[in-house]
């Protein structure tokens, strides 16, 4: 995949790579010729610069082929105009070669077919595999030598014009591994400068990549050989699947062993021919006759027993003011009712859309009738007191649902859903049909002609001006009219820096999430748009004359993911991937201009651990208004205005809604505190100086990490225990062992060192000489004023450590009384 100028390669047994857009799947050219079969191919570009990139293919004659292009698009434009074979731009690798914006080297490097090949920037190499053992893995350069007379040869980058033969690199310029049985797999992890490999001799290798005599571990438990290895750096882990579709998990530090899941649990079927981990979702793709998909659900709160509001990840969550509920959804297409005014589970029903999760849902004018849209491309109506079906509503195509909205046009009430059809499907909602399944109506003809050419991930509506606003995974944003269907304008927002563009491919240029300002009514003058996105950014809209962006900003580093706005449009919340909240005063921000600034923060806390799904403002109910917020922690939480903890859904303890003395504020939840917060939130200037202020006075202190920070979480467990009652603590055993003694000497010189003596043979000794020994040695530390030193015995005994003189004396006693009773 060639993520920077979104196309992707395919290589054939022809000889050929061809080239197609990544969007349309058309053809976009080819290279041809090829003096062998390519196997495997792997690209590369430079994040700093995404015009450099470097095209690598391994072929059947163990050669390693390289294209290094110093101006991407260029080259494809020249490629392009070539003379068409079929219809396709058709350009040999001699004349590919020869041209003055790319460079081509053909390396021999391996005895076999080259089974996977990848560029490392980090290592400045290329890293292929082979199933023969001589070459099962090598590490060289790209092009270049460090001798000083391949230097000279090859400054100009000569291309291998005449016949393309392979050259060998010299012995300084590559690191040949000597596996047994060779290597079909490999990882690599700049983090833990590890290489990872795996064979048919169903080992997994744990390697340093600058030495190649032996590997630094094992990890055995496979019984077939191994097909994919995967090292993910933010969970400390490393994935390996054998040809038994099996699948281990593996602590990179340890190397322990965590998980494994064989076929008799997931039950995929078939051959397996490619496997893919994808970090953001933490799931496993594996391609057989079909493609399954395994999810990696982790008990994260086993050890913290936190509340849980369903058993899965949070999808939607909607408040019901009209009977005071509020109705969550989750991945396992589960439905939940709870009673805003007690936090307590009311109802529940389960296979809302079969096995397909709940994606999004909204209630009708009335408020009761719920609209569920699901993965499975299907919209439900219901009657979420009962959870009677009343209808299902179906579009064109079976694709997944992203968003749904309910609509009124001059009294007429419409459904409009979303989703990966890139098309706008319109619903009337009416009582009056008696049939249970309803079609969507007619495509809008703008929508077919020029609408959206990505997966539309988000809808509004203001029914204020009758505009309906759409964004899709390419960052593109439509605003539509809802009397005619027609296109009113379109908006893209430019990259907040222009050297770095948005990667479609990883979901940069995505927008999420709109909001239409409806409060501010046709002004013209204001912002009357928010989107969230692209890249994080929160982008403010004016939609007349063309559509201006009237300010953006970020919440933190890592951007916004989702945003909400009240009813009256006063206060923007804004969550992110680590659980993070945000709520600003917006009331007057972009009113009559551009700002310069974000809008003035009124809060910010933390309030999930994971990726925060769905936010809903309530209001109409207890003292002031109030924030809920779903989590992929599988948590739906209250909040105040202010930000302040009311509850979980489906905690023992209840609260009362109109009661501030109920909530659970100042308190947090349990298990905010027991995760490690990925970036900290901002911190005022003011205690940001007065912490600096105060860690400057501990420089010889143990730092974070030592036993004192396990000591303060411990006392705050328990000042904190007796008042979450709804969390069960279980008592801590009591150790007198521990490096507590150890760490908390302090370190002096020694001014006079005594004289070292060698060590005695333990055979030819008297073992009451060698207690009389330790006698003397001991007191005389008693009398120094140095720091006791540990006595040499001439033999090896681990357990005596650092500390104080009399139990130094002590420790070495027993060890002595101990070798005595062995001797005798």
């Amino acid at each position: 995949m060639m993520t920077n100028i979104n196309r992707f390669i395919l290589s054939t047994g022809d000889r050929e790579l061809q080239f197609f857009e990544a969007s349309t799947f058309e053809p976009y050219c080819q290279i041809s010729g090829l003096e062998s079969v390519p196997l495997k191919m792997s690209f590369w570009h430079n994040p700093r610069n995404t015009e450099e990139s470097i095209l690598m293919y391994g072929d059947n004659l163990g050669c390693v082929n390289v294209l290094v292009i110093p101006n991407t698009t260029l080259a494809f434009r020249k490629w392009k105009q070539e003379a068409k074979v079929d219809g396709v731009p058709t350009a040999n690798i001699e004349k590919v070669a020869s041209m003055a914006d790319v460079r081509y080297a053909r390396w021999e490097v391996h005895k076999d077919w080259v089974v996977e090949l990848k560029y490392e920037d980090h290592l400045r190499s290329i890293i292929s595999c082979s199933n023969d053992p001589s070459t099962g893995i090598v590490i060289g350069n790209v092009v270049g030598s460090t001798n000083v007379e391949s230097a000279l040869r090859d400054t100009t980058m000569k291309r291998c014009t005449q016949g393309n033969s392979a050259r060998k690199r010299l012995a300084a310029d590559q690191t040949v591994f000597y596996v047994y049985k060779g290597v079909k797999t490999f990882a690599y992890s700049e983090q833990y400068n590890i290489l990872v490999t795996g064979g048919m001799d169903r080992l997994v290798r744990i390697w340093n990549p600058y030495v190649n005599t032996k590997p630094t571990a094992l990890l055995r438990g496979h019984n077939g050989p191994i097909f994919y290895l995967y090292i993910c750096d933010k969970e400390q882990r490393i994935y390996s699947i054998s040809t038994d579709k099996t699948v281990k998990v593996w602590d990179a530090q340890d190397h322990s062993q965590l998980c494994t899941v064989g076929m008799k649990s997931h039950m995929i079927q078939g051959e397996m021919t490619a496997v893919l981990y994808n970090e953001f979702t933490k799931a496993i793709a594996i391609t057989t006759d079909c493609l399954s998909v395994l999810n990696l659900r982790e008990n994260r709160y086993s050890q913290t027993e936190a509340t849980l509001s369903h058993r899965d990840a949070i999808h939607s969550i909607k408040y019901n003011p009209h009977f005071r509920q509020i109705v969550t959804a989750c991945n396992s297409s589960m439905i939940k009712v709870w009673d805003i005014e007690t936090g307590q589970h009311v109802f529940e029903y389960n296979n809302a859309h079969g096995n397909s999760a709940v994606t999004s849902m909204i209630f009708d004018s009335s408020g009761r009738r719920l609209v569920t849209g699901g993965r499975d491309g299907l919209l439900r109506i219901w009657n979420y007191n009962n959870g009677q079906c009343l209808r299902t509503l179906k579009k064109g195509s079976n694709e997944e649902v992203t968003c749904v909205i309910h609509v009124t046009v001059s009294k007429n009430k419409y459904i409009v859903c979303v989703g990966w059809d890139r098309r706008i499907n319109v619903f009337t909602d009416t009582t009056e049909s008696i049939h249970h399944e309803q079609h969507a109506l007619p495509h809008w003809v703008d929508d077919e002609r020029r609408g959206h050419t990505e997966d539309i991930l988000a809808v509004t509506a203001n029914s204020a001006t009758n505009h309906l606003a759409t964004s899709s995974y390419d960052g593109e944003i439509i605003i539509w009219s809802l009397v005619s269907g027609h296109i009113f304008c379109r908006l893209k927002a430019p990259p907040p820096d222009p050297k770095r563009p948005f990667d479609p491919m990883e979901g940069d240029a995505a927008v999420n999430k709109l909001v239409f300002l409806s409060a501010r009514g046709t002004t013209r003058k204001a912002a009357t748009l928010v989107a969230c996105g692209p890249a994080g950014y929160i982008h403010f809209w004016n939609i007349y004359k063309g559509g201006k962006v009237m300010s953006f900003f970020a919440p933190n580093t890592e951007g916004a993911n989702l945003i909400a706005v009240n009813s009256n449009n006063t206060v923007l919340a804004a969550g992110d991937t680590a659980g993070n909240v945000k709520l600003y005063n917006i009331s007057e921000y972009c009113t009559e201009g551009t700002e310069r600034s974000p809008p003035p923060l009124l809060s910010q806390f933390r309030a999930h651990t994971s990726t925060i799904k769905c936010f809903e403002f309530i209001s109409g109910v207890g003292p002031g208004e109030f924030l809920l917020s779903g989590s992929d922690d599988c948590s739906v939480r209250l909040w105040t205005g202010k930000g302040h903890y009311i509850g979980t859904l489906g905690q023992v303890t209840k609260w009362d809604i109109e009661d501030p003395d109920s909530y659970a504020h100042p308190r947090v939840p349990r298990d905010v505190l027991a995760v490690a917060i990925p970036e900290p939130l901002d911190i005022p200037e003011k205690v940001r100086k007065s912490i600096d202020a105060t860690e400057s006075t501990k420089e010889n202190k143990p730092s974070r990490g030592d036993l004192h920070d396990v000591d303060l979480e411990m006392d705050y467990t328990e000042q904190e225990g007796t008042r979450l009652r709804h969390v069960k603590h279980k008592p801590e055993p009591k150790t007198h062992e521990g490096p507590a003694v150890y760490h908390s000497l302090p370190c002096f010189e020694l001014t006079d060192v005594p004289p070292s003596r060698p060590a005695p043979v333990i055979g030819s000794l008297d073992p009451l000489s060698i207690l009389d020994a330790v006698e003397i040695e001991s007191v005389a530390s008693e009398d120094s004023n140095l720091k006791p030193f540990t006595p040499k015995l001439g033999i090896r005994n681990s357990n005596i450590k650092r500390s104080s003189p009399i139990s130094s004396k002590l420790k070495v006693l027993n060890g002595a009384t101990a070798l005595k009773t062995n001797f005798k």
